[in-house]
């Protein structure tokens, strides 16, 4: 009798007539203990047991950690320029553990004042490996690579960290752009209002379409 110490099973076992185990579809999944137990109705049984152990290339997930701790695994993201703190995490499985490092524009980081690399094992063969950037600039734009590599093979994830662009509007601008609205809706009441950025547009269109002078009247 052949014993296996999981319920769950993600692979087919056969029994063949000579008590020879064969498993199929061998993944990190079969990496288990098994049980062998011999019986002829006359006690005490007889069991053997030893454990199934799978080498495998590493498997990633990356993702960035928000303001509020949640985790976004999207390949581009935009950082408000008031955010001082990024951190990113790289989830990784692989047997046998190996060397793990992060890379930016295709080179290596190391760590410094500025940036912090965290390893933490949480499970057997399980790793989170973490980057901090602190007061992330524009210099810190790029693309940011964690990469897991073992006898078996070599696996990498990227995503792309970005400045968000802000457009601000100074209040010489905001004046300007309201004489100019009050000017031509003055002359043309009927345009339509709607936005400043709109007006003047609208407005721009009235002033370089119009064939006819300003009458004297329309002027006063």
């Amino acid at each position: 009798i052949w014993n296996l110490f999981h319920k769950i099973i993600f692979f087919y076992i056969v029994i063949s007539d000579k008590n020879e185990v064969i498993i199929f579809n061998v993944s990190r999944h079969t990496n288990r203990r098994y049980e062998c137990i011999a019986s002829n109705g006359y006690p005490p049984d007889v069991a053997r047991s030893f454990q199934l152990t799978i080498q495998y290339a590493p498997e990633l997930t990356l993702v960035f950690v928000s303001q509020t701790n949640e985790d976004l695994t999207s390949s581009l993201v935009f950082i408000d320029s008031i955010q001082n703190e990024i951190r990113l995490k790289c989830r990784i499985l692989m047997n046998p553990i190996d060397k793990i490092y992060w890379m930016k524009d295709s080179n290596k980081l190391i760590n410094n004042h500025h940036i912090h690399q965290y390893i933490s094992t949480y499970m057997e063969n399980y790793i989170i490996a973490e980057l901090v950037i602190k007061n992330f600039s524009e210099d810190d734009q790029g693309e940011y690579t964690c990469v897991a590599t073992n006898i078996l093979g070599t696996n990498s994830k990227s995503l792309q960290l970005l400045i968000r662009t802000t457009t601000t509007t100074t209040a010489n601008d905001t004046s300007s752009s309201a004489v100019l609205v009050d000017y031509v809706h003055h002359i043309s009441p009927t345009l339509p209002i709607v936005s400043t950025s709109s007006r003047i547009l609208s407005a721009t269109k009235c002033l370089n379409t119009s064939d006819e002078p300003i009458s004297s009247d329309e002027k006063n």
